[in-house]
């Protein structure tokens, strides 16, 4: 019987996909597994790279065209067989002993739905330990900027709920795509990732709709993956990934409540802008802060609108 299915979408990534490839054949000796690899039209010659590996283990479903991440993921679910899936974006590479940690973790824990890594930056530096989900509670500390005056220590134990310790094993509102394992049993009742998203906040919203039946989502710091990020080229990135958070945000967080959550992240990147006028801070941290005021912009101007068109 197989263990372990490794889903990796792919849209012309050929030379990272080869590199994820190596890394899951290198940390996936110990398991019976296959490997999923789902091409959405890749012009590149990915297909043709991983087809000239020749090994058994290897599936691939190929597309004539763009399905989107969650579409193409639900194929792969289809197609799979083990009993666990790991799905694995194809510029993330995990690292030695992870697979094995994460598939041990869930074996022992019926309760938990999915367990994800700590993901990594090319360099070395943390990408991100899980995440919660979007509350007024968080946007008024980041608003407030008490998350920067009190010690990191403090923020753990008084707000678990919203801030955790990298190296700590720890229960999440949900985990990043990227790199995610999943027991089949749950994704049976859970179901698959909402095709109406195209890219991104599929992973947040199937988390959400787990954590409503009462499975869990666990972040386990000791299996690391390094992840790149907006790998695959695409033209219309931002766009997509604005209708993709109002689509979350009205099916799940809800308008008004959205809507005084988004002022509040508003208002709180504003004042940081201020400050930088102040305090100088580095250009490419400030252009992060830019964009992520653009996004909440975007977010709140397009649940103005759904209002309107509700009322």
């Amino acid at each position: 019987m197989i263990t372990l299915s490794v889903i990796i979408v792919t849209f012309n990534t050929k030379e990272l996909l080869m590199k994820s490839l190596a890394a899951v054949f290198e940390n996936s000796k110990s398991l019976p597994s296959e490997i999923l690899i789902v091409d959405n039209a890749s012009a590149d010659g990915s297909v043709e790279a991983v087809v000239a590996l020749k090994d058994d283990r290897i599936t691939v479903i190929q597309n004539t065209e763009n399905l989107g991440f969650a579409a193409a993921n639900n194929q792969a679910i289809r197609a799979a067989r083990g009993r666990y899936l790991l799905f694995l974006n194809s510029d993330a590479f995990i690292k030695k002993g992870a697979i094995d940690i994460l598939v041990r973790f869930l074996g022992d824990h019926p309760h938990v739905a999915a367990v994800g890594p700590k993901i990594l930056n090319a360099d070395g530096s943390l990408q991100n330990k899980g995440f919660c989900f979007p509350s007024i509670a968080g946007s008024l500390l980041f608003l407030t900027g008490l998350e920067k005056l009190i010690r990191i220590q403090a923020l753990n134990r008084l707000f678990p709920q919203l801030y955790w310790d990298e190296n700590q094993i720890t229960e999440v509102d949900f985990l990043h795509g990227c790199c995610m394992l999943i027991r089949r049993d749950a994704l049976e009742v859970i179901g698959g990732f909402s095709e109406d998203y195209f890219m991104y906040f599929e992973e947040q919203d199937w988390c959400y709709r787990a954590r409503k039946l009462g499975y869990q989502i666990w972040y386990h710091p000791v299996a690391w993956v390094t992840h790149y990020g907006s790998a695959s080229p695409m033209d219309n990135r931002s766009d997509v990934f604005n209708r993709s958070m109002l689509i979350f945000y009205q099916r799940n967080i809800g308008t008004a409540r959205g809507l005084v959550i988004t002022a509040l992240q508003i208002l709180a990147t504003f004042i940081s802008l201020a400050r930088a006028t102040i305090a100088p801070r580095d250009e490419r941290d400030l252009e992060k802060v830019r964009s992520y005021l653009s996004q909440r912009v975007c977010l709140f101007r397009a649940l103005i609108g759904s209002g309107k068109a509700v009322s």
